[in-house]
């Protein structure tokens, strides 16, 4: 790398840093989005549902069940 304009570098420095937030974003999304497919598929597994079609209904314990399976593939992803 040679050493160019102090601007013109940290201007790039900057983009990239940018980029690699987007990045970033893109995979926390798609960590949210596996982990919430997860917990919606075992909890239609779990047989004991009261409102079968009657629409969403998202429970604490859905949303404990949620943090459980974004933490292992949030770790997985490091």
């Amino acid at each position: 790398m040679t050493a160019g304009n102090p601007q013109s570098l940290v201007a790039r420095m900057e983009a990239v840093r940018r980029e690699t937030a987007h990045h970033l974003d893109r995979v926390q999304r798609q960590i949210e989005g596996r982990a919430e497919r997860l917990t919606v598929t075992e909890k239609a597994k779990s047989g004991n549902r009261t409102h079968k079609r009657s629409g969403a209904r998202w429970t604490r314990s859905d949303a404990t069940l949620y943090q459980s399976h974004v933490e292992p593939l949030a770790f997985k992803r490091r």
